[in-house]
């Protein structure tokens, strides 16, 4: 997926969710993009969203208390 605005993330959220809860089954799971500030942490926050019902805003804090640069783009919010 590029980094773009316009670029529909939600097309790639039942595939991502599938594979991050699949990780964590299994005891680990790493989720990055190159530079992890947008692509990663849109991909976390729709599992955060999705399976703990966590809104957006209350996501994104949780993720700052680890990464604070993380911005993700726009248009995939």
């Amino acid at each position: 997926m590029h980094d773009e605005v316009g670029e529909n993330a939600a097309k790639f959220f039942r595939i991502t969710n599938r594979f991050i809860e699949q990780g964590i089954k299994q005891g680990s799971i790493l989720v990055h993009s190159v530079q992890g500030k947008s692509r990663a942490p849109t991909f976390i926050l729709a599992y955060l969203i999705f399976r703990e019902k966590m809104k957006l805003k209350d996501g994104l804090a949780v993720l700052r208390e680890y990464v604070n640069e993380v911005e993700p783009n726009e248009s995939f919010m």
